[in-house]
């Protein structure tokens, strides 16, 4: 079954304001759309679906997904994770969501703590601005503290061009899982 503009607007935006007019065109507001303006966008939409294979469901899902945005609940947690047995690379384990993001966890698990020398996990917020701006968000020596998990909670707004990045030299090789999570604002 084909979701028409009128359907998928007001599955997206439950209040819109879409009122039929006597004579079959559209009014939002004080704006009007015509009943061909909708034909054409229908078209549109009907054909964007079939070229690039989206199925109904997925539709169905992105519907979701700008209902919870356009509700304000733009909170939803987006986690990226990353795992491995060599060193934590700062161009790899790296978040880079390109849009004002919240950065509100990052975990980190091994599988157990290193043993060997000192060993930093440096956490960064990598400024879109300029270097100067750069801000460790965590330093720490995993081998003095004797860390398997650790947790923390920065809260820190984040600009559209900033990047979080992580490094670590896992000299004893240990399996790592970090995760970033983040929220788009």
């Amino acid at each position: 079954m084909a979701l028409t503009v009128v359907e998928f607007l007001r599955a997206v935006v439950p209040n819109i304001g879409l009122v039929q007019n006597a004579d079959g065109s559209y009014r939002i507001g004080v704006e009007d759309i015509n009943s061909d303006e909708i034909l054409t966008a229908v078209e549109a939409i009907n054909t964007a679906l079939q070229v690039t294979g989206i199925t109904q469901l997925q539709l169905a899902a992105m519907v979701t997904a700008l209902q919870a945005i356009l509700a304000g609940a733009g909170g939803a947690t987006v986690e990226t994770p990353f795992t491995g047995a060599g060193n934590v690379v700062v161009g790899t384990e790296r978040i880079a969501p390109a849009a004002a993001f919240r950065l509100t966890e990052i975990e980190l698990h091994l599988s157990a703590a290193p043993t060997t020398g000192a060993q930093n996990l440096v956490i960064t917020l990598d400024d879109g601005v300029a270097p100067a701006y750069d801000l460790a968000i965590l330093t720490l020596d995993l081998v003095a503290n004797a860390v398997v998990d650790l947790v923390i909670t920065p809260n820190k707004a984040c600009k559209a061009t900033d990047v979080i990045t992580a490094a670590w030299t896992n000299t004893d090789g240990r399996t790592f899982g970090l995760k970033f999570k983040h929220q788009l604002l």
